[in-house]
């Protein structure tokens, strides 16, 4: 072998080798500037939900915690108003400290909605509700257009004209 062919080989190796810490450097970059947020948490069925509103319907953000008697009473109601309006989107984040306190939710109310459990209070720190359950409403644009904490009849009635009045705008004919 001669010189020229064992300096060729060095020199494919040391540009072969400085491509791959290239690419793996490029991908560490990638990876670390996609923003936490950019993930969207996983409901108790494992499946991915957008939590910042679904694009061309409306969404009903629900923010409740195992520990809250009045989420307690209004979660079997909102499972059943997800049910009859399939057109709009329903979302519950459990505010609980660990994730038993969302499946407790789920198993005990038997909600068929999607739960998701704020692990990090991502979901919290952005809407900041101001106390349990806090419910918010998001237009197909996902600007909020309601929002009420605690729950009540009138609370109630409010939410479920919103909804109707969503869904017959909805289904007019232009």
């Amino acid at each position: 072998m001669t010189c020229h062919e064992v300096w060729t080989q060095r020199a494919d190796r040391s540009w072969s080798r400085q491509f791959a810490v290239a690419i793996l450097g490029l991908m560490i970059v990638v990876v670390c500037s996609v923003p936490a947020a950019a993930v969207d948490p996983l409901d108790q069925n494992g499946e991915r939900q957008q939590w910042k509103g679904a694009p061309g319907a409306l969404t009903v953000i629900d923010f409740a915690a195992s520990w809250c008697l009045p989420c307690v009473k209004s979660l079997p109601r909102l499972d059943q108003l997800a049910k009859d309006f399939p057109d709009v989107k329903f979302i519950v984040v459990s505010v609980d400290k660990r994730e038993a306190g969302r499946d407790f939710l789920v198993n005990e109310l038997k909600l068929e909605l999607p739960v998701l459990w704020d692990a990090d209070y991502m979901i919290s720190n952005h809407y900041e509700p101001e106390g349990m359950p806090t419910t918010i409403v998001l237009d197909e644009n996902g600007k909020e257009v309601h929002r009420h904490t605690g729950f009540s009849e009138r609370q109630w009635s409010d939410l479920v004209s919103l909804v109707q009045a969503d869904s017959k705008r909805g289904t007019q004919s232009p």
